[in-house]
């Protein structure tokens, strides 16, 4: 995970590995301090599957909007048949 601390007119980044628990003791940024940003970078599976907007053609939510859209299309269609 990346750290970024301001400290006056700078800008520190301290890259930090939570597996190895004796250099994150030693690191001076064990604390955390107020302003402090945390980055913790998504996983590689979580990266592989996100999307913009959230929906796949694997979901479930994008088929049954489909449905819906073909249903109330369906409807308009027969309505004014």
């Amino acid at each position: 995970m990346l750290l970024t601390r301001g400290e006056g007119d700078s800008v520190r980044n301290f890259r930090l590995d939570l597996r190895n628990q004796a250099a994150l003791l030693d690191s001076p940024a064990f604390f955390l301090s107020q302003n402090d940003i945390l980055y913790i970078p998504p996983s590689p599976k979580k990266a592989r599957t996100s999307t913009v907007n959230g929906n796949t053609l694997l979901s479930a939510s994008f088929w049954v909007s489909i449905a819906s859209l073909l249903a109330s299309l369906l409807s308009i269609a027969l309505r004014y048949k």
